[in-house]
């Protein structure tokens, strides 16, 4: 795997298949939030982060709701278990206004809490990180 840098922008729209629905928000990046119609597990997780993220307007700029794909964040990294380079798509990318963004991953709707990340152990993510200072709405 490559050292590679790259600029990584939202787009202005994605295309979502028919079978989503779009949902009117405040803070979405986009204008709409799209979410599959008939998975109420991923619908419920989802709507309940998403909840939390709009009654947190006070210190809130935008959030984005990521996929899975070459227009998607994702950050490459080698799988232990295959020793074969993947890439991990966190669920949101979400800007403060302090200008600080965050890159989060749910689970059951919550934030995955981790209580030590170490550089060594996740140095891909950390370059990325360390390198992502702008998220760019397109």
């Amino acid at each position: 795997m490559q050292n590679e840098t790259y600029r990584f922008s939202i787009r202005e729209s994605y295309n979502f298949p028919a079978d989503y629905e779009e949902l009117a928000v405040k803070y979405c990046a986009l204008e709409s939030l799209y979410l599959p119609r008939d998975d109420f597990r991923v619908k419920k997780n989802e709507l309940d982060f998403v909840s939390y993220l709009e009654s947190s307007g006070d210190s809130l700029e935008w959030w984005f709701k990521q996929g899975i794909g070459r227009e998607y964040f994702g950050v490459h990294y080698i799988n232990t278990t295959t020793q074969k380079s993947a890439i991990f798509y966190p669920d949101w990318i979400v800007k403060l206004k302090n200008g600080s963004v965050l890159i989060v991953d749910t689970k059951m709707g919550q934030p995955v809490r981790i209580q030590k990340v170490e550089p060594k152990r996740w140095p891909r993510a950390f370059h990325y990180l360390e390198h992502l200072s702008e998220v760019a709405l397109s």
